[in-house]
């Protein structure tokens, strides 16, 4: 017989999800672990089908590895059933459409009822946001903010990921405005620091711990100069004495300004580990604010060949593709503090794409036909601009991210008003400025826009054709 039966057993999701929460130090993690696998679950059975939903293991891992980055940043400061609460909503809710959003958060408030969603504090960002759209003459709407921070908190959650949707929503938008302004946030953080902004509460936080250390010191002599009456206690005294730390002895008259200066620096620099070990340790980022550097490719411009690479069937020389030389210099450089952003623009498909399975997934490698291994470093993302996947497999769905653009929230109302805004800064060589603000009948040139070119609009649907398919957003 070519086919031989073989038997697999499913794997308990939910007490995967208790290890998992208690390794990250949730103490009621079996309640949790069973109300997000329940949401999950409700999720696929209630939703509507997409392309782009996975519901599964993979979602379910990033939600908690979500959960689990706010207990470490918050610890106590909210409830396990807020921090879970908000995991759901930070790693669910950029793929959903705009009537499964609400469906969503129908579900997740059935299921914890009376729980307030914690928030996190994105002002500063948001901040760099809106000058970087400014600054392209875009409009910062609510929506287009929405999706910026959304996209964010998914790159802090998976090292591969999808923007999913039509021509003309903003995706190509949305990740350059916000890798600018996580540079210009980085620049900001910075600034802070040489100002005496987070490296000055550090210092005040050192400089507590030296003055502990020497009223301890004076204690321990000050209990050392008086009389002992028993020999248990003179013991005791001098054992407490002889364990002090050696950063933590007073120099002495002799003591050269030289080795002050070294012992000063010294301490300095085991700070600086002390907070470096604390800050990257699992895998994270000491600065969550860095510089982006994007490696742009349309795999669909060249063959397969030309995009992993090929052996030269004369030669025999292995020879590279463009995603491998990208990957390979994102991992050289990442000893430099910037996060490497490898964009792949363009269409999805089973030809391409199951290649890219072992980067996507926890290996975070790229096989080669060479037999070379290219890894993945930890500030390298793998951002996929997509129209639709539904010519992808539910094994490469599954090992992304996604964050869904609709066209609903990106009409043509902001690009007038940007347009409008620079033919103000033209005049009067483009347009004079009567024609532009307010005229004597009251009216302005943004309210004929937005009184005639709806009309215009669905005259040009209804009445003609085009040569090509093209978006309601065109």
């Amino acid at each position: 017989a070519l086919f031989r039966p073989c038997a697999m057993m499913i794997p308990d999701f939910s007490l995967i999800a208790e290890v998992m929460l208690y390794s990250y130090g949730f103490a009621d993690a079996r309640n949790v672990a069973r109300k997000a696998l329940a949401c999950l679950r409700l999720s696929s059975e209630q939703l509507s089908s997409q392309d782009h939903y996975d519901f599964g293991m993979r979602a379910l891992k990033a939600i908690l590895t979500a959960a689990g980055q706010l207990k470490r940043t918050f610890g106590s400061a909210f409830e396990e059933d807020e921090l879970t609460l908000y995991a759901l909503e930070r790693v669910s809710v950029p793929k959903l459409t705009p009537n499964d959003t609400q469906l969503f958060r129908d579900i997740v408030s059935d299921l914890f009822p009376g729980v307030k969603v914690a928030s996190e504090d994105n002002g500063f960002l948001l901040s760099r946001i809106e000058q970087v759209a400014k600054k392209k003459n875009l409009q910062p709407t609510e929506a287009f903010l929405t999706k910026c921070i959304q996209l964010w908190d998914t790159i802090k959650v998976r090292h591969g990921l999808m923007i999913v949707g039509a021509t003309l929503t903003g995706k190509t938008a949305v990740l350059e405005c916000l890798a600018e302004a996580l540079g210009r946030a980085c620049e900001g953080r910075e600034r802070e620091r040489e100002n005496g902004g987070s490296d000055r509460e550090d210092l005040f936080g050192d400089t507590e711990e030296r003055h502990e250390g020497r009223k301890r010191r004076d204690r321990q002599r000050n209990a050392a100069r008086q009389p002992l009456e028993a020999d248990e206690g003179r013991v005791a005294v001098a054992q407490e004495i002889s364990d002090e730390d050696e950063w933590e002895e007073e120099p002495n008259g002799d003591e050269t300004e030289e080795e002050g200066r070294e012992g000063a620096q010294q301490e300095k620099d085991e700070g600086g580990r002390r907070r470096g070990k604390e800050e990257g340790e699992n895998g994270t980022v000491p600065h969550e604010y860095l510089p982006c550097k994007l490696y742009k490719i349309n795999p669909k411009s060249v063959t397969q060949g030309q995009l992993y690479g090929k052996y030269d069937e004369n030669t025999q020389e292995w020879t590279d593709g463009v995603l491998a030389i990208a990957i390979r210099a994102a991992s050289n450089e990442s000893d430099v503090q910037a996060r490497q952003w490898i964009v792949l623009d363009g269409p999805v498909d089973a030809v391409w794409i199951e290649n890219m399975n072992t980067v996507l997934d926890d290996n975070k490698r790229l096989c080669l036909t060479s037999g070379e291994i290219i890894k993945l470093s930890a500030l390298t993302t793998m951002i996929f601009e997509v129209d639709d996947l539904s010519s992808a497999s539910p094994a490469t769905v599954s090992r992304c991210g996604m964050v869904y653009l609709d066209q609903a929230q990106c009409t043509w109302e902001p690009m007038v008003i940007s347009w409008i805004q620079q033919q103000r800064q033209k005049a009067p060589n483009s347009l004079p400025l009567s024609c532009i603000d307010e005229s004597e009948s009251g009216l302005s040139l943004t309210d004929l826009f937005l009184h005639a070119l709806p009309i215009f609009l669905q005259f040009i649907k209804v009445n003609s054709t085009t040569p090509c398919v093209v978006s309601d957003n065109w």
